[in-house]
């Protein structure tokens, strides 16, 4: 005999194995699957709403949430921001900047970004005079 076929030896299986190796096929092929799955490309807008953030909140931070500019800019427009919304989900788990129910909270739906003035102190008043 040859070196080759002395270490060559012969393998027997039970069910615990050939389960144990079907299992671990399943877990590689779904794991494949997972990484080939077509990505949806979402709007700000449809970041927002799945967010319950603003808008503006979304482009503010698009960088932070991986947003991708598509197409070339020119004519003084910018190229549409798109956002895998896998990947902005997983940048707000691992993120300091605030989440997305605070910046619920603090939501501005088409109104003016200016911060209004401080409170004035009110005064009393009777009515009579």
């Amino acid at each position: 005999m040859t070196r080759r076929a002395n270490r060559l030896r012969e393998v027997t299986l039970d069910e615990q194995d050939i389960e144990a190796i079907a299992v671990r096929v399943a877990d590689i092929l779904n794991e494949s699957r997972r990484e080939m799955r077509p990505v949806r490309l979402l709007s700000a807008s449809e970041v927002a709403t799945a967010l319950g953030v603003s808008r503006a909140w979304v482009y503010h931070h698009a960088a932070a949430l991986g947003g991708v500019r598509l197409g070339e800019s020119g004519g003084g427009r910018r190229a549409s921001l798109r956002f895998d919304l896998d990947r902005v989900r997983r940048s707000l788990e691992g993120s300091r900047e605030p989440d997305a129910s605070a910046a619920a909270a603090g939501r501005s739906r088409g109104r003016s970004s200016r911060k209004s003035p401080p409170a004035a102190e009110l005064i009393e008043y009777d009515g009579a005079a």
